[in-house]
C-alpha cells in the first residue's frame, strides 16, 4: 500500500495528500447522504460502510505511511507532526461515530497542518 518500504527512498508526498483530499471528500458526501432522510435504508448501509472504509485507509495511511515511513528520529518537527497524526487518527474513530460535517472539516484541517509540516506545496 505505501511506498516505500524496501526502502528504495521513494516518496510522492503530494501524491499521498491527494489520495487523503479524495478520502475526505468522499467522507463529506458520505455525510451529506446519510443526512437526507429519503435514503433507502441499503443505500444507508453502503454509505456507512463506505464512511467507515475511508476514515480506515486514512488511519492506516498515518501508521504505514507517515509513522513508519516519513517521520524520521532527526526530524525537527518530528513532535508536531506525531501529534497531528496522533490527533488524525483519533479523529477517524470521531468521523465514524457521526454524520456531524464538524467532525470531517476537523479531520481536514489536521490533514491540512500535516500537509504543510510536510513540506507539499499545494497543486496548481
Amino acid at each position: 500500500m505505501a511506498h516505500c518500504q524496501i526502502p528504495c527512498g521513494i516518496f510522492h508526498d503530494d501524491l499521498v495528500f491527494e489520495t487523503l483530499e479524495q478520502n475526505l471528500e468522499t467522507l463529506q458526501k458520505a455525510d451529506h447522504e446519510l443526512s437526507s432522510s429519503t435514503l433507502p435504508s441499503n443505500q444507508s448501509v453502503r454509505w456507512i460502510l463506505n464512511k467507515e472504509d475511508q476514515s480506515n485507509q486514512i488511519a492506516q495511511t498515518m501508521l504505514t505511511y507517515f509513522l513508519q515511513q516519513r517521520v524520521k528520529l532527526d526530524d525537527p518537527k518530528r513532535a508536531e507532526k506525531l501529534d497531528l497524526i496522533s490527533k488524525i487518527a483519533l479523529q477517524c474513530a470521531k468521523v465514524k461515530q457521526t454524520t456531524d460535517a464538524k467532525e470531517v472539516s476537523t479531520l481536514g484541517e489536521e490533514i491540512q497542518q500535516l500537509k504543510g509540516l510536510s513540506g507539499v506545496v499545494p497543486a496548481k
